[in-house]
């Protein structure tokens, strides 16, 4: 209609940051966000790291609706099949090891449905008190799983040069040391480890793990509501990565069904394995 703005995930997305004073739009970033990309984790105060969240969590919620609308599916159902919201806020898996819709802490955030503000603002109080149980220091973790080893990367360090440069090469290598050392006294019954993930497109991350957990990697169905396929829309300094965000919206603004939908993401997430031996072997873990 003459006169009327064309409605495209990049303008919703747009329209959703002038509330909180952090736009994202077609054109290009305000001088706000470009701040908060420039900064290292180090110097970001909390309100700019908040504004960062937010903005991740708008992200989401556009490709939820995107979702909803090529896959005919309820919006209710999409943020919980189509972002990492679930699993963000800690909520435990059903009996079949499911994402729960019944869970009571999730229905009470669905509550706030009606608004994508209210569901971002709703978000953000969840995460906050996820944060505060939880302060890591290191960047990996894990999970077991039966008799599998789940192998977990956050940026949690603060260095200029990211925490996969050569300066950090060590630190990463004593952390899984560490970490596998545990895993040896507390899961004996743990038989494989595996991963999915982008980072296994960067050398500098392949080389931390022995030989034969990347030699035969996969390219699985995306897993949109894990963070290992989400964690490319952020940089070093734990800012967004407008680039990737433009493109990203670019593609899902164009998305006629789920395909076209996961290949909106720029990077794809691999998957690697091996028998956990191999990992005692590379580590000296006795």
């Amino acid at each position: 209609m003459d006169g009327q703005k064309e409605r495209t995930p990049q303008n919703d997305f747009a329209e959703r940051n002038d509330s909180t004073n952090s736009i994202v739009a077609s054109q290009g970033m305000t001088s706000r966000i470009e701040q908060v990309l420039s900064r290292p984790n180090s110097n970001e105060t909390p309100e700019q790291q908040r504004s960062v969240q937010r903005e991740f969590i708008q992200l989401q919620i556009i490709f939820a609706h995107q979702a909803a609308r090529v896959c005919r599916d309820p919006f209710e159902k999409s943020l919980l099949t189509y972002t990492t919201l679930y699993r963000q806020f800690g909520l435990p898996l059903d009996a079949n090891k499911e994402l729960d819709n019944q869970n009571v802490q999730w229905k009470e955030f669905l509550l706030h449905v009606d608004s994508d503000e209210k569901l971002c603002t709703a978000a953000l109080g969840i995460l906050d008190g996820e944060a505060a149980k939880e302060k890591m220091s290191q960047c990996f973790s894990y999970t077991v799983e039966d008799e599998v080893v789940n192998i977990h990367f956050t940026n949690n360090d603060p260095y200029e040069k990211g925490p996969l440069s050569d300066e950090r090469l060590e630190i990463r290598k004593a952390e899984l040391k560490s970490l596998f050392s545990e895993i040896h006294g507390k899961f004996p019954q743990a038989k494989n480890v595996r991963g999915i993930s982008w980072l296994y497109s960067m050398a500098n991350y392949r080389r931390l793990f022995p030989p034969s957990y990347t030699d035969k990697m996969g390219t699985p169905r995306p897993d949109v509501t894990s963070k290992s396929i989400w964690g490319q829309f952020f940089n070093r300094a734990g800012g967004l990565r407008r680039d990737r965000a433009q493109e990203f919206l670019k593609k899902v603004e164009k998305a006629e069904n789920e395909e076209d939908l996961l290949d909106s993401f720029p990077l794809r997430g691999f998957s690697a394995g091996c028998s956990i031996q191999d990992f005692y072997s590379f580590y000296s873990i006795a």
